[in-house]
């Protein structure tokens, strides 16, 4: 399988590219610099070989950024089997609202909820085009709508996941394009420390 990931070098999405590649199947990993890139290209190049893997830099809050990812991956792939949208950030502190800079809410928002779109709304293209293929949108805390002190912010762009799936669903039926949400639960990345 074809299989495109963002922020995929580190935590989960870099746990889930390294099963994808371990199981045989082709990914493109992201993240919003080149280095990280170069880095988890180089060890997963050395462990499952570089015909296997690829990766671009990509922030996913830039619309322009996300259709390049989307022509990268077919250039590289052929067709895309699976998009998995994992790019996400809790913001750089966990603080009451009142004491968060403007700044901190705008990329924590445009990372998870404008990116989210504008990654299914690229890719869908692709997928409809194709006849076939899943998106997957990772949850969050907060998408099961509990709410959390001092993640007001992080929580409330979780929220928008499933809103995004169920809409998509309804959207894209007959389409031959699966809609699904990720909810790992509690996992031990630097998101989470």
């Amino acid at each position: 399988m074809n299989i495109v990931i963002t922020g995929s070098t580190r935590g989960i999405g870099k746990a889930l590219a390294n099963k994808f590649l371990e199981l045989g199947d082709m990914v493109i990993v992201t993240s919003r610099s080149n280095e990280p890139v170069k880095r988890a290209i180089d060890e997963f190049s050395k462990k499952y070989g570089a015909e296997n893997v690829f990766g671009t830099a990509c922030d996913v809050s830039d619309a322009q950024q996300v259709d390049s990812l989307v022509k990268f991956a077919i250039d590289k792939l052929g067709k895309i089997d699976i998009w998995i949208n994992n790019a996400g950030t809790a913001g750089d502190k966990r603080l009451p609202l009142v004491e968060l800079e403007p700044s901190q809410i705008k990329r924590v928002i445009e990372t998870n909820i404008i990116g989210t779109l504008y990654c299914c709304r690229a890719v869908l293209k692709v997928m409809i085009s194709q006849g076939s293929g899943h998106i997957f949108n990772m949850e969050g805390m907060g998408s099961d709508g509990r709410t959390y002190a001092n993640s007001l912010v992080y929580a409330t762009s979780k929220s928008a996941i499933p809103m995004i799936k169920k809409t998509l669903l309804l959207e894209t039926k007959k389409l031959g394009v699966g809609i699904h949400d990720l909810s790992p639960g509690m996992v031990l990345t630097d998101l989470l420390l």
